[in-house]
């Protein structure tokens, strides 16, 4: 598939654009991937961002709200991942405020309660490091976490 001409390959990379939300630059390593060099390939993008294939910012709203309704990923892991995908960070930020906060806590509490339910035969203590673990893993802060195992651990005594 190497070596596209450069109308075959703006066909083929808007086709590759119009099936998800692509960001910026995942569309010009699928350009380098067609053999185009650097020039031809920012043309090629540069045509596409006009033409709306290509939107840094709705990319960046689109991939944090599914990766929290469909991953339970937290706002952490979210920054972290756009970061790796060269998002600005302008538009990392409108996204992980587009997080409605009442479904934040509400689903990090949900999988904080899943997560103890699963382990009925440890202590409080290692069911505490083991909720954290997993929590931090899934990307939510620290200080959220504790918060809301605070409030389960208890009521899992009672």
């Amino acid at each position: 598939m190497n070596n596209l001409t450069k109308q075959k390959a703006l066909h083929k990379i808007s086709n590759f654009c119009a099936y998800q939300e692509r960001s910026p630059a995942e569309t010009l390593e699928k350009l380098a991937s067609y053999g185009l060099n650097s020039a031809e390939s920012e043309e090629i993008l540069h045509s596409l961002v006009k033409e709306g294939f290509v939107n840094e910012q709705r990319f960046a709203l689109q991939y944090a709200g599914s990766k929290f309704r469909l991953k339970h990923w937290g706002k952490r892991k979210i920054q972290y991942a756009l970061k790796l995908k060269g998002i600005s960070q302008e538009y990392i930020t409108e996204a992980l405020a587009s997080i409605d906060m009442d479904d934040y806590y509400a689903t990090l509490e949900d999988l904080a309660r899943q997560k103890i339910s699963t382990l009925t035969k440890e202590t409080d203590q290692s069911c505490r490091v083991k909720t954290t673990t997993y929590l931090l893993q899934k990307g939510y802060s620290q200080s959220d976490i504790q918060e809301i195992i605070k409030t389960l651990i208890s009521s899992r005594n009672e």
